[in-house]
């Protein structure tokens, strides 16, 4: 995973650790959504998110997340990316 701050990249556990800890917003607006599926248990989906509430402060961002369905068909992230909107 990829974040705007350090320590940037984040690798396996790093990536569960840091998510675990992360305060959830109270509400979410996605729009301009993307889906890609390049193999059978690969997809990309890519969107704008616009996210608010709880005393935190508003962000707007560009991101893509990448699932891969497991042997169960369970899927799971194995990429995310955001890179904040310079302008609105």
């Amino acid at each position: 995973m990829v974040l705007p701050r350090k320590p940037f990249v984040l690798r396996g556990s790093e990536t569960i650790e840091t998510v675990a800890h992360t305060p959830r917003w109270s509400a979410v607006e996605f729009s301009d959504q993307a889906i890609t599926q390049p193999e059978e248990r690969v997809v990309i989906i890519a969107y704008h998110a616009r996210t608010h509430g709880d005393g935190r402060r508003a962000y707007a961002g560009w991101c893509t997340t990448t699932y891969h369905a497991t042997g169960n068909d369970d899927w799971r992230v194995v990429q995310h990316h955001k890179t904040a909107a310079v302008s609105e």
